[in-house]
């Protein structure tokens, strides 16, 4: 009886524990897309393809990996959109134009991170980092081209808006690269999680 209660006390706390683990875990996912896309260096040198990426890699359940990155995503946009850029919009913004196009990349990215980020691999990673970008190029310069708000509706509007978006692509890879081995450390030294076919290693 006594030890029945002990071991139910520990897995009580390691519950807690995990619980409190995962809480601070996606609330640093969320302020440091937030911090990276306010002070990025240079245009679309920013944290949001690392961060679907450790999603996908992390998470052991699917709808945290494609949850917790999404989430990210409009926390940090909600943050942007109305307090740092408020005068470009009339009153509060929920989503914005862009927020679809870019929730559908941060699914195809992490499930890029569940399906191609090894445990221990730097190269599986920085492959996947590089992907992830191409993946963000093709989609939302798709998105802009669907819109029809900047291009011809037609295979020579798509190539122009593919075409317009070649000097963002180099600095979404530079990106995606510098934030994907920040985080993917961090999380490791900081949390000790890593992609790993180990659930004691993952959230």
């Amino acid at each position: 009886m006594i030890m029945h209660i002990v071991l139910n006390h520990i897995k009580i706390c390691k519950l807690k524990e995990m619980n409190w683990r995962i809480i601070v875990f996606v609330v640093s996912l969320v302020v440091i897309t937030s911090l990276g896309r306010v002070f990025a260096p240079i245009p679309n040198f920013t944290p949001l393809g690392a961060v679907a990426l450790l999603g996908g890699a992390i998470f052991t359940r699917k709808w945290m990996a494609f949850f917790v990155p999404i989430l990210a995503l409009w926390l940090s946009n909600l943050f942007l959109n109305n307090l740092i850029y408020q005068a470009s919009y009339d009153g509060f913004v929920l989503f914005g134009d862009s927020f679809l196009s870019v929730a559908v990349c941060m699914i195809l990215i992490a499930i890029i991170g569940r399906k191609f980020v090894k445990p221990g691999s730097v190269k599986s990673l920085l492959g996947s980092a590089i992907a992830a970008s191409l993946m963000f190029y093709l989609v939302t310069n798709f998105a802009v081209w669907m819109s029809g708000t900047m291009y011809p509706t037609s295979f020579f509007g798509l190539l122009l808006s593919y075409f317009a978006g070649l000097p963002f692509l180099l600095n979404s890879i530079l990106g995606d690269l510098f934030y994907s081995l920040v985080l993917f450390g961090a999380s490791y030294y900081v949390f000790g999680l890593q992609p790993s076919l180990s659930s004691s290693s993952k959230l």
